[in-house]
């Protein structure tokens, strides 16, 4: 057991600080950590499931007879967005914990002695700078949204079922929800 410490690895984070990170911290800034991680998944639902709902109440789409699979009663998307995302957001907490014992681990196993510990923690600072760029992020939602944009609706139009992604009126053209 090496007795080698590192304040950089101490406090080493995937998450915190990052630019979805401080966005967010500051919506809940007031709040102790715990709270604002709830806040955190709470956010996330009313930004993802709610104007879904919105949108297919004001079409009357969110709890309807007259087509099959209505808003409400689409267990897949409101399991995803009610029960899956929140659970991912908890989680966001224990697995940076986790990841930072990971770290410290490399310093406690010996793995890192003396002379290397200063490519050590230039790694960290490297990593840590990449979690801090905004460029990284912007890409990512770009490449989460692009294909909504460009791609088919085809997998919306559920064979022919009638559901909250289409309209009634014309099968194939999109709900606002859809």
């Amino acid at each position: 057991m090496s007795e080698l410490s590192s304040p950089l690895a101490e406090n080493f984070s995937l998450i915190r600080n990052g630019p979805a990170h401080r966005f967010l911290f500051r919506l809940s800034r007031a709040a102790p950590e715990r709270r604002q991680v709830i806040v955190r998944a709470l956010l996330a639902v009313l930004v993802t499931w709610l104007p879904l709902a919105i949108f297919a109440a004001v079409q009357g789409l969110a709890y309807s007879s007259q087509i099959k699979i209505p808003f409400f009663c689409d267990f897949a998307v409101n399991v995803r967005f009610l029960i899956a995302l929140p659970i991912l957001v908890l989680a966001e907490s224990s697995i940076d914990h986790r990841w930072r014992i990971l770290v410290l681990q490399f310093l406690r196993s010996g793995l890192v002695d003396e002379k290397e510990l200063h490519s050590f923690e230039d790694a960290i600072q490297r990593i840590t700078r990449l979690r801090d760029r905004v460029l990284p992020e912007v890409l990512i939602l770009i490449v989460a949204l692009l294909p909504s944009f460009f791609i088919g609706n085809t997998e919306l139009l559920m064979n022919g079922v009638s559901n909250w992604h289409t309209l009634s009126v014309r099968p194939d053209a999109l709900s606002l929800a859809g």
